[in-house]
C-alpha cells in the first residue's frame, strides 16, 4: 500500500506540475526589466506613469515589441563568417520579419521596483494568424537551436538589442559548423524565439538566452579562390610556375604546325552529342491536378538519361505534404503515358525545401528526382 501511495503522489504531482508549466503559443506573458537609480521597493502604477520614471518606461516600450516581435513573427539574419585568407571581416545582421503594428497590442501590467530595476510584466495574446504561424514554425521540420548573447549595459536597450543579435550568431554559427565544411560566403535564414528568454546581468554586461526555431535560408559558397604569396619561397614558386607555362606554350605552338585538319562530319557528331547530353527540356504540364491555387509543378527533363526533376511549389503558409505528394504522382503519370515509359524509379529521396523568392514571399518546394525506363 505504502509503495501504491507513493506512485500515486509521484504521478499527482507529476501532472500538477505539468499543468502549471505557461505556454507561450496563444498567450504569452513575459517579465521584463529596465534599470534605474536607486528608489523605494515599492512603487504604484500611479507613480510609474510619473515623469520620475520615463526613462525606464521608454525602455521598456522598445524593449517588449523587439523581444514579442521575435516570438510572434521572428527574425530574418545575413551572416558572413570572417576568413582571415581571403580578408573578410565578420558580418552579422538581424532584422524584423515584421515590425508589430498598434493592432499588435501589448499590455503592461503589475509594475514593481527591485535591485534598483523597474520591472512589469508584459502581455500578449496572438491571434488565429500568429497562432498558425507559430504551428508551422514547430511542425515544419526545422531545427532547434539555443544562443547566449551579450550586449553594453550602458547603452540601455540598443544594448539589449546587440545582446540578443550575438544570442542569434552564436546559435547559428555553432548549428552551421556541424553542416559546413568550408566557411561560406554568406548564409541566409530565419528564426523565431521558441521559449521564454532569459535576461540579466553578468560583469556588467546584458546577457541574454534564446531559443529558437530554425528556417534555412541560402548558404552562398565561393566560387573564386585566392592564393596569397608571401616569403621568399612562394616568390620563386611563382617564378618557377610561370616558367613552366611558357615552356608549355612553346612545345604547344611547335605541336599545333603538325595537326592534322579534323573532319567536319566528326567534328558535328561530337558536338551534337555534347549538345544532347546536356539537354534539358522544362515542361510545365496543362494539368496540374493542384487543390492548391496558389501551387504549380514544373519539369526538367533529360531525355538522353530518361531522367526528370519535378518540383511542386506554393506558399509557405498553405503547404501541405500529403496534397504534394498526390499532385507529382498524378503529374507524374500523365508524363509516363504522354512519353510511353514503361516504369520508373527513384534516384533520390524526395526533398522538401523552404524558402523566400525574390518578393520576400515564403514559399514551400517539393522536388523528386526519377529516371524513367521504357
Amino acid at each position: 500500500m505504502k509503495k501504491l501511495f507513493v506512485f500515486l503522489s509521484v504521478l499527482f504531482f507529476s501532472i500538477t506540475s505539468f499543468a502549471q508549466t505557461p505556454s507561450i503559443v496563444q498567450k504569452i506573458r513575459l517579465p521584463l526589466w529596465a534599470e534605474l537609480d536607486a528608489y523605494p521597493e515599492i512603487v504604484s502604477e500611479e507613480d510609474i506613469n510619473s515623469e520620475v520614471y520615463a526613462y525606464p518606461i521608454e525602455q521598456l516600450h522598445q524593449i517588449a515589441p523587439f523581444i514579442l516581435g521575435g516570438m510572434i513573427y521572428g527574425w530574418d539574419f545575413v551572416y558572413t563568417p570572417m576568413d582571415k585568407a581571403r580578408g573578410v571581416e565578420e558580418y552579422f545582421e538581424i532584422t524584423e520579419i515584421q515590425p508589430l503594428t498598434s493592432q499588435d497590442k501589448i499590455t503592461y501590467s503589475s509594475p514593481w521596483l527591485q535591485n534598483n530595476k523597474l520591472n512589469c510584466w508584459c502581455e500578449f495574446t496572438r491571434n488565429e494568424f500568429q497562432i498558425q504561424n507559430y504551428y508551422l514554425w514547430s511542425s515544419i521540420q526545422n531545427p532547434s537551436i539555443q544562443g547566449l548573447g551579450y550586449g553594453s549595459v550602458y547603452l540601455g536597450f540598443e544594448g539589449i538589442k546587440e545582446a540578443a543579435k550575438d544570442a542569434v550568431k552564436q546559435a547559428v554559427r555553432e548549428h552551421y559548423r556541424t553542416l559546413i565544411k568550408n566557411k561560406p560566403q554568406e548564409i541566409t535564414g530565419s528564426v523565431l524565439i521558441k521559449k521564454m528568454p532569459t535576461m540579466g546581468i553578468d560583469a556588467g554586461r546584458y546577457m541574454i538566452k534564446l531559443d529558437f526555431f530554425l528556417e534555412y535560408g541560402r548558404i552562398k559558397e565561393y566560387t573564386e579562390y585566392w592564393f596569397f604569396f608571401r616569403g621568399t619561397f612562394m616568390k620563386k614558386m611563382l617564378i618557377l610556375f610561370t616558367c613552366l607555362f611558357a615552356f608549355s606554350t612553346m612545345i604547344f605552338a611547335q605541336e599545333s604546325d603538325t595537326k592534322e585538319i579534323p573532319i567536319a562530319g566528326a567534328a558535328y557528331d561530337s558536338e551534337q552529342f555534347e549538345a544532347e547530353k546536356t539537354k534539358t527540356e522544362i515542361i510545365i504540364p496543362e494539368n496540374q491536378h493542384t487543390t492548391d491555387s496558389t501551387a504549380t509543378v514544373r519539369i526538367e527533363y533529360m531525355p538522353m538519361y530518361d531522367e526528370i526533376r519535378i518540383y511542386y511549389e506554393c506558399m509557405y503558409v498553405t503547404y501541405d505534404k500529403g496534397e504534394a505528394m498526390n499532385t507529382v504522382l498524378a503529374c507524374l503519370e500523365d508524363f509516363q503515358l504522354e512519353h510511353k515509359y514503361f516504369r520508373y524509379r527513384y534516384l533520390r529521396d524526395d526533398k522538401e525545401r523552404f524558402f523566400k523568392d525574390d518578393r520576400g514571399r515564403r514559399k514551400a518546394q517539393y522536388i523528386s528526382h526519377l529516371q524513367f525506363e521504357r
